[in-house]
C-alpha cells in the first residue's frame, strides 16, 4: 500500500459520507419558483402585518410568575433584597412624612389667609350704610 492508494480511500469516503453544497444554478432555480408564487391578499377590513397563531409567535412569554407562598410579617423584606428596614431608614421616612404634613397645613394656612384678605376687601370696598346720617354736601334735602 502505498501514499497514492492512501489518499484514494480517504478521498472516496470523503466522498460517500459527505456532499458539498448543491450547485448555484439549482439554488436560483428553486428561488425563482418559490418566489414566483403570489403573496396571499390581505382582507379589506384588517391591516397591519399578519402573523401566525400565537403559540407559533415567539413574541409571547414562556414563563409564569408564581406569587410568595411566604407570608409577609411587620418586619419582613421588601423588595428584591432580603434584608428589613434599618431603624436609620425608618426615621428618616417618618421625618419626611412629617415635614410633608406640615409643609401642607403651612399651605393650608397661606390658602385661607389669602381667602380671608380677598373677603375683607371685598367687604371694604361696598360702602356701609348709616341709617338717618346724611354726610355727603349736596343740599337736597
Amino acid at each position: 500500500m502505498n501514499k497514492e492508494d492512501f489518499r484514494l480511500a480517504v478521498q472516496a469516503t470523503v466522498d460517500f459520507t459527505s456532499s458539498g453544497p448543491p450547485p448555484r444554478e439549482f439554488l436560483m432555480e428553486v428561488a425563482s419558483q418559490k418566489n414566483n408564487m403570489p403573496l396571499p391578499l390581505v382582507a379589506e377590513d384588517k391591516f397591519g402585518v399578519r402573523l401566525p397563531p400565537d403559540r407559533y409567535c415567539l413574541v409571547n412569554k414562556n414563563y409564569v410568575v408564581l406569587p410568595s407562598k411566604r407570608k409577609r410579617g411587620a418586619n419582613t423584606a421588601v423588595g428584591p433584597w432580603d434584608m428589613p428596614p434599618t431603624s436609620a431608614a425608618i426615621e428618616a421616612a417618618k421625618e419626611a412624612k412629617r415635614a410633608r404634613l406640615k409643609r401642607k397645613e403651612m399651605e393650608d394656612l397661606i390658602k385661607d389667609g389669602a381667602a380671608k384678605a380677598e373677603d375683607e376687601e371685598a367687604a371694604a370696598a361696598v360702602p356701609k350704610a348709616k341709617a338717618g346720617v346724611d354726610d355727603d354736601d349736596d343740599d337736597y334735602d
